[in-house]
């Protein structure tokens, strides 16, 4: 019986060339699983190496399209567009004010004759209202006074019956007074009668005037 069990095999498998021969394919095929599924490496395995400045140099290439500053900029010239919008509506109000003007002037239809002359007496004209006297005006420092709506006669008078330019009462510089319509539409009226247009019509002093209806 003793004989036929025999002894036990050796633990140490250095010693026994068998186990360790055993042992050499698990140890192999150990060694082929952990290569051919190895971990994922880490995306960056050393933050000092140059490899990892790739990606803040493509985020930096990637910020100037969604920097606010940007859509700033496109705001400005807006804005400087509308100013110059509004700085050209007042330059063309103002031309177009001028061109107005030039052309009440060119349009003005009377002509200061030669004769024409600042009076030699003082001269002054009396607004009167239902009898009574309201305002006057000084009518000598020069030789010519228009009457009429537009802004460029001497005396405005702002009535729907008053013609743009109305009538003129010029003097002589020898003293003479006269009054002239200027084919105004009511017409011009010296003592409740109406005088004749584009007529010098002589005045004397206490003559009563009336423009319009």
């Amino acid at each position: 019986m003793t004989t036929a069990m025999g002894p036990p095999p050796s633990r140490n498998p250095a010693s026994d060339p068998s186990s360790a021969a055993a042992d050499e394919p698990s140890t192999s095929e150990s060694t082929k699983a952990t290569t051919a599924m190895p971990p994922p490496p880490p995306r960056n395995p050393n933050p000092s190496e140059p490899e990892g400045e790739p990606e803040p140099s493509e985020n930096h290439k990637e910020e100037p399209k969604t920097d606010p500053p940007c859509t700033d900029t496109s705001e400005n010239p807006t804005q400087l567009s509308n100013s110059t919008d509004n700085s050209d509506n007042v330059t063309s109000a103002e031309v177009e004010k001028k061109k107005e003007q030039r052309n009440n002037n060119a349009a003005v239809p009377y002509a200061i004759p030669a004769w024409s002359g600042a009076p030699v007496h003082h001269f002054f004209l009396e607004v009167l209202k239902d009898g009574s006297i309201i305002d006057q005006y000084d009518v000598n420092k020069k030789g010519a006074y228009m009457f009429g709506r537009v802004d460029i006669c001497d005396f405005v008078l702002e009535h729907p019956t008053i013609s743009r330019f109305h009538a003129v009462l010029q003097f002589r510089s020898d003293g003479g007074a006269y009054l002239y319509d200027l084919g105004s539409t009511h017409g011009t009226f010296i003592n409740k009668k109406q005088v004749k247009k584009r007529v010098y019509v002589d005045l004397h002093v206490g003559d009563v005037i009336r423009f319009g209806r």
